[in-house]
């Protein structure tokens, strides 16, 4: 597909996440396309405008705030051009999820108190998440996390079961912190 002339994109800069989705209000408007064609433009979740009066067009990227609902946002915008004439109005779509995942349950090795010396551990994990689905989730045997929450190891594709290859050898209660990611 070609973009169109004015075509943008809602960026959360947030690259762990999936596109399309976003964990906060606060995002970008990428508006690269109006560069070179818009002298104003304006912005909003509604495509009359009610809220938004033109401003002058200064940058490809523009801060814009979603409404507090999480679900789809969708987010027109509109520029004059640099001969006076508006532009059709374009739309993008995010859709917000500030709602961790619930009722998350793990189960390890059919859901044996202790872990052996295996070098994989049978792992059943289950989560609800009603705005944005599971997509990715993050496993670790460490329970260090990074400034977000998050464990520290790359996320893979969310599996109800999977093998967990174990860094660990020793034998004892294993140290099992899982955390489902939504996007």
């Amino acid at each position: 597909l070609t973009p169109r002339a004015g075509d943008f994109v809602i960026d959360d800069g947030d690259t762990t996440n999936t596109a399309g989705f976003t964990r906060t209000r606060a995002v970008t408007l990428q508006l690269s396309s109006f560069t070179g064609q818009a002298a104003q433009w304006r912005a909003s979740e509604s495509s009359s405008f009610p809220d938004a009066g033109y401003q002058p067009f200064s940058a490809a990227q523009q801060p814009f705030t979603l409404g507090p609902d999480d679900g789809a946002h969708v987010v027109y915008a509109q520029y004059v051009g640099t001969d006076g004439v508006p532009s059709p109005v374009f739309s993008s779509t995010v859709v917000l999820d500030t709602v961790a995942p619930s009722a998350v349950t793990l189960v390890l090795n059919d859901g044996d108190a202790f872990t052996s010396n295996a070098s994989t551990a049978q792992v059943l994990l289950t989560a609800l998440d009603d705005t944005s689905g599971l997509s990715t989730m993050r496993l670790s045997e460490s329970s260090t996390v990074d400034g977000l929450g998050r464990l520290q190891v790359v996320p893979q594709s969310y599996q109800r079961t999977l093998s967990f290859p174990r860094g660990a050898t020793s034998d004892g209660p294993g140290s099992d912190p899982r955390e489902p990611d939504p996007r």
